[in-house]
């Protein structure tokens, strides 16, 4: 009954941890204090705390039953007031704990994305990948309708972050080749080999010679100024379409891919 009073004042009051002599664990209500996310996250670590130390002490089973539920609810309520207080996000903290001594070695504390927020609605499918394009970039005068709509087929084919067109296939990640570029858009080989042509001539895609030991292979990437698949524009991406990069890049950027280069 102690437990199920608690549960409504904890979040607004001190809280204590105390071990009964017998070895069963305590809460103890201190005076009305302003609650702080230090408190929070004290939270989730004593929930790690006292897991280890039932199991190591062989605490009396009710005793341990009441406290971790005690304290999961809890932890549901700061999860939700976190989330309220951080404009739709939820904190998320990693903590290295030495298994054998219970010594908390690090912490690495950051804001994730909420699931569900009241104003702005799902996130819808956070983890998938994605290729975007910018509504302010068009594609060249030089381009037709059919090309335009070709393009952004084979943009749903970017491995990963890499911009570049691939696949998961024997070996690992494969690049495409011309004929397969073909099936994707429903071209003949010979007619693939000329669409690409014109694309790498209008700086839409470029194709890079790769050399691994005595292994050759053609990759072929999208500018991502019309398809991107990430955020970040690694040096290989940049250095390979770089002239048209440049046009919308601010200079000190430039120079930091420059000192990146060196």
């Amino acid at each position: 009954m102690f437990f199920y009073l608690c549960l409504p004042t904890v979040l607004g009051r001190r809280i204590l941890f105390v071990e009964h002599p017998r070895g069963c664990f305590l809460f103890c209500i201190e005076a009305r204090e302003k609650p702080t996310m230090q408190r929070y996250l004290y939270i989730f670590y004593m929930h790690l705390f006292v897991t280890k130390t039932c199991k190591a002490r062989n605490t009396n089973g009710l005793s341990c039953f009441l406290l971790l539920v005690f304290l999961r609810v809890l932890t549901f309520e700061i999860v939700r007031k976190t989330n309220e207080k951080s404009g739709g996000k939820m904190l998320k903290e990693t903590r290295y704990i030495e298994e054998e001594t219970g010594e908390l070695r690090g912490k690495n504390v950051r804001y994730i994305a909420s699931s569900f927020d009241e104003e702005k609605g799902y996130l819808f499918w956070a983890r998938k990948g994605f290729a975007k394009s910018f509504l302010d970039i068009d594609f060249p005068p030089e381009t037709t309708m059919k090309e335009r709509g070709q393009m952004a087929t084979l943009a749903k084919k970017i491995w990963s972050n890499t911009n570049m067109l691939g696949y998961r296939g024997n070996g690992g990640i494969r690049p495409y080749n011309e004929k397969q570029i073909g099936e994707v858009i429903e071209l003949k080989e010979y007619q693939a080999k000329k669409f690409v042509r014109k694309m790498i001539d209008l700086g839409i895609m470029a194709k890079v010679n790769v050399e691994a030991g005595e292994k050759k292979e053609v990759h072929f990437y999208v500018n991502p100024i019309y398809f991107f698949s990430s955020n970040r524009i690694p040096l290989n991406l940049y250095l390979i379409f770089r002239n048209q990069l440049d046009c919308y890049l601010p200079d000190w950027v430039k120079a930091k891919y420059a000192e990146t280069k060196k």
